[in-house]
């Protein structure tokens, strides 16, 4: 809110309608793991943090101090516009983008169940 008001001014009025507080310091440590996995399936990939601006059902999870990550590995083609497909009446992703996916999270599952 102090970053709005700064940016807004101190004439401007900012109302909050809807507030879900996620954790105040969100964890990262499963971040190296999961950029590996995502390097060891494309070796050209560059694994980037990003905060989301949607919501997802993390943060009813944030509510009891869970941390979640959103980890959607997906290889697709230049050639498809991905962000004009999302939610929309022909959302849809190839099958190779799929596949790509459940061997970089099968690959995580591998790994992650060895450090337990």
């Amino acid at each position: 809110m102090s970053e709005l008001r700064g940016i807004a001014g101190p004439a401007s009025e900012i109302e909050v309608l809807s507030h879900d507080s996620g954790l105040q310091r969100p964890d990262l440590g499963l971040f190296e793991t999961l950029s590996d996995v995502l390097k060891e399936s494309d070796a050209d990939g560059i694994p980037v943090p990003m905060l989301m601006p949607a919501a997802t059902d993390g943060r009813l999870f944030a509510r009891l101090g869970i941390q979640t990550y959103g980890f959607l590995p997906m290889l697709l083609p230049e050639t498809l516009d991905f962000a004009a497909t999302i939610h929309g009446p022909d959302e849809r992703v190839p099958v190779d983008a799929i596949n790509f996916g459940a061997g970089a999270i099968y690959r995580l599952l591998q790994r992650y169940g060895r450090t337990l």
